[in-house]
């Protein structure tokens, strides 16, 4: 599973920062999308879960998001 998610990342555009685990069953990868600059993690944990993790680096001034009426 892990090495199709990367495979996906990668033919998505997003660039691979680091990946790891894959020789002893504990992967890991780290990715930033393009272009949006997302930070993007799946990493290995304790009884065989993968878990997905990501930032966002959208941040508005007031930490309200804009009203959509305008």
């Amino acid at each position: 599973m892990a090495r199709k998610i990367q495979q996906h990342w990668e033919n998505s555009g997003y660039t691979i920062t680091s990946v790891g685990g894959f020789d002893v069953g504990h992967p890991t990868i780290n990715g930033i999308s393009q272009p949006d600059g997302y930070t993007l993690a799946l990493v290995w944990t304790e009884g065989d879960g993968l878990y997905l993790a990501a930032t966002s680096p959208c941040l508005w001034p007031d930490g309200k998001a804009p009203d959509p009426a305008g």
